[in-house]
């Protein structure tokens, strides 16, 4: 469960989120997640691993957390919810990267924040976007003009779906610009 710390700073540095992270005697580690006026601890202890809002409701922090994970892709969709409203910033994603379409799929999946069981296609992609996450105020493609040169057709896909989306679901409300 340790192996999730990295995961979870980057998550947090990405957002720009304030955190602590406190390490233990016991081995044990708490993260202190802070939004807006909340606090959100992660527990994780060997193979433990926890979730809390910690409330003047709840008073003072409890050992037990408020859901506990057997399944990390479970823990990681949670955490990806409780992080939602602040995906509402510019997301960049820099094509510069990206050698195979699969590649362009698992960018996509990762700065957009898909769940873990995004098909890596143009329909998933679809699904993704106009109903399984919240897409950003602004969502900006970097190296643009290169990437469509290597990969017309996915681009072609690629803005169709994302013009289409805007069209059919206008409270999505996501400005695409292609850099």
């Amino acid at each position: 469960m340790k192996d999730l710390l990295p995961y979870i700073v980057e998550q947090l540095d990405f957002l720009d989120v304030r955190y602590e992270i406190h390490h233990f005697d016991s081995g044990a580690i708490m993260v202190d997640i802070f939004i807006e006026d909340k606090l959100y601890v992660i527990q994780i202890f060997e193979n433990d691993l926890g979730l809390s809002l910690v409330t003047d409701e709840t008073g003072l922090f409890d050992i037990i957390p408020d859901k506990s994970y057997n399944d990390i892709e479970e823990f990681k969709k949670d955490l990806q919810n409780t992080l939602s409203p602040l995906r509402q910033r510019e997301v960049i994603v820099d094509c510069s990267t990206v050698s195979t379409d699969k590649d362009f799929h698992r960018l996509l999946s990762d700065r957009l924040a898909f769940p873990s069981f995004y098909g890596k296609n143009w329909d998933a992609f679809w699904d993704a976007v106009t109903g399984l996450v919240e897409m950003p105020k602004q969502l900006t493609f970097k190296n643009y003009k290169q990437f469509k040169n290597r990969f017309p057709v996915d681009c072609r896909i690629l803005e169709k779906c994302l013009n289409d989306m805007n069209d059919k679901y206008p409270s999505i409300d996501c400005k695409v610009v292609y850099d």
